[in-house]
């Protein structure tokens, strides 16, 4: 698939202890956008992508926004 995929992440304030790993699970064009749900940002952005072969992410939260680690 050469199109991109968009993710939302649950409300940071409700996601208890909870981590996420995307990844993009191929070598095609596209790309995989996260987004956080409103008003969270990631890394204080409204999105986060994933646009290289095999790309990863995890994802974890301070109850407020969501983090890049």
């Amino acid at each position: 698939i050469s199109s991109s995929i968009s993710i939302t992440l649950p409300s940071a304030s409700l996601a208890d202890s909870r981590e996420y790993y995307v990844i993009k699970s191929d070598s095609v064009s596209g790309s995989v956008n996260i987004l956080p749900s409103s008003p969270n940002l990631i890394n204080a952005a409204s999105s986060f992508q994933l646009n290289g072969p095999f790309q990863s992410v995890t994802l974890i939260h301070d109850g407020t926004d969501w983090y890049v680690f």
